[in-house]
């Protein structure tokens, strides 16, 4: 019955969510629903915490050892594996160790001087492009606006004024025409806005973990659970906090190691990089130049040449 109860409620939660300007406490029918609601919710809240106190309250001392053990075990082993000879000294000691082999890493310096060599060259060649693109550009502008000059008739020549665009014509903007209001249904199903605020009433009100709670009391007031309980947790809390410490430590360490490592190596990497870097700008100055100057040189001469125009009477 609580089960089905349940699935009605989550489903009048979800129709509830589309409609947030629900007044439920109106002073009036809907706020007496959310406060039936809420008192159903409440009594299931009782029953379930007896329910959990008085199963609590059943338990033997043979339980109450079965439950030391296991929780007193992981409660300890994870007190353990976060503790001081745990995860983090572990990792610590490792780290140093890994630190060492990193640095000493010559497949990295191998690798970040190639790198750096073939950036530097590319850098090189890339910048004396650009500078012989440059040089070739305003030789290449000036030869082309001489000969465009020459090819007049005359002797007279202008340069060309820059063309005027007539605006493009555009097509009449049309105010979007507003879409025809749909009034909008009113709900006025009483029966139904008080379903609505029964469920949010109490959905507001239960307790999930009511059970749990009452559990939970139960034990702690159990003597015969509490005798096993006692004596085996303590036992397992120290079981379990070596097995926390040696397995944290071996995690820490494989961690540590590997950081340490990774960190050293790439600063070797860098280093190595750079000095690559430089060789190959070094090497590669220059080597750009003729081919930006040639690419400029064209650019310039038609741009120079469409600059000219001859006058009708200069024309032949």
């Amino acid at each position: 019955m609580r089960g089905f109860l349940n699935l009605f409620v989550v489903g009048l939660l979800a129709l509830t969510a589309c409609e947030p300007d629900l007044d439920c406490f109106d002073g009036g029918a809907l706020e007496q629903r959310y406060v039936a609601g809420q008192d159903q919710a409440t009594a299931e809240n009782v029953a379930a915490y007896a329910q959990g106190h008085q199963r609590g309250l059943s338990l033997t001392e043979a339980d109450g050892i079965s439950d030391g053990m296991t929780e007193g075990y992981d409660a300890g082993f994870s007190a353990g594996y976060s503790g001081l000879n745990g995860y983090d000294a572990g990792y610590d000691d490792a780290f140093a160790t890994g630190s060492y082999d990193g640095s000493s890493d010559q497949s990295a310096c191998a690798s970040g001087g190639s790198d750096g060599y073939s950036a530097g060259a590319s850098d090189a060649a890339s910048d004396s492009a650009n500078s012989g693109y440059s040089d070739g550009y305003s030789d290449g502008y000036s030869s082309g606006e001489s000969d465009a000059e020459s090819s007049c008739t005359s002797s007279v020549a202008r340069v060309a004024p820059k063309g005027i665009v007539a605006p493009r014509a555009t097509k009449a903007l049309r105010e979007p025409t507003a879409a025809p209001s749909v009034a909008q249904e009113q709900t006025t199903d009483d029966s139904k806005d008080g379903r609505k605020c029964y469920a949010r009433g109490y959905d507001d009100q239960l307790d999930s973990g009511a059970y749990d709670a009452g559990l939970s009391d139960g034990k702690a007031n159990n003597p015969d659970y509490q005798r096993g309980y006692q004596s085996a947790y303590t036992a397992a809390f120290s079981r379990g906090s070596a097995d926390g410490e040696d397995a944290g430590y071996a995690d820490g360490a494989a961690a540590g190691y590997s950081d340490g490592y990774d960190s050293a190596a790439a600063d070797v990497y860098e280093g190595c990089y750079n000095d690559g870097y430089n060789s190959g700008y070094n090497d590669a100055a220059g080597s750009g130049y003729d081919d930006g100057y040639s690419d400029g040189y064209d650019g310039g001469y038609s741009d120079g040449y469409s600059s000219v125009t001859c006058s009708s009477d200069d024309q032949s």
